[in-house]
């Protein structure tokens, strides 16, 4: 072996995820407040932990029209600031923001057929600056495909690169 197994020794496996809830999609953690992480489950909505993974709870069950999570992003300067954009194995039904570090949740406007939404991205400095990544649906072609930005938090997008459903190529 590489590392010596007296190293090794010590150390004792444990689980640090729920027992339900499958593969995970997407992990998060809240800046600024050691063991809080927020985990999107591949067909099993989004758990959170205080604890650093020794206790989880489903955070996401209030929402009842998708379970498939694809991204989960806290704000780096606002740890209350949750948003999370559904479809993994299956299509979403876009784009859900919570300002109270996960109780409850809105959905955003402007994605409900995105399909799959893999990636969000919020500005270090402000909340309200994100950028989200729309792959389309997983069955068929999609005229949704590209990256999207948003300067008020989720209220309205603009779309900054487009992508061709059917060649890949990408426009801006």
């Amino acid at each position: 072996p590489l590392i010596p197994s007296t190293l090794l020794g010590g150390l004792t496996w444990r689980n640090v995820g729920p027992f339900r809830a499958g593969r995970v999609s997407a992990v998060s953690g809240a800046v600024g407040q050691p063991g809080v992480f927020y985990m999107g489950m591949v067909l099993g909505g989004v758990w959170k932990t205080t604890s650093a993974g020794t206790t989880w709870y489903p955070v996401f069950d209030s929402v009842k029209a998708v379970s498939s999570i694809g991204s989960v992003e806290v704000a780096p300067s606002d740890p209350n600031i949750v948003y999370v954009g559904t479809g993994s194995t299956g299509d979403g039904n876009g784009i859900y923001k919570s300002t109270d570090a996960g109780k409850t949740w809105r959905h955003l406007p402007g994605f409900e057929d995105s399909g799959q939404i893999p990636a969000i991205l919020v500005d270090p400095h402000n909340p309200n600056l994100l950028l989200v990544s729309v792959l389309g649906s997983t069955r068929a072609p999609s005229d949704r495909r590209g990256i999207y930005r948003s300067t008020d938090g989720g209220a309205t997008w603009t779309r900054t690169l487009a992508v061709d459903a059917n060649t890949g190529t990408q426009s801006l």
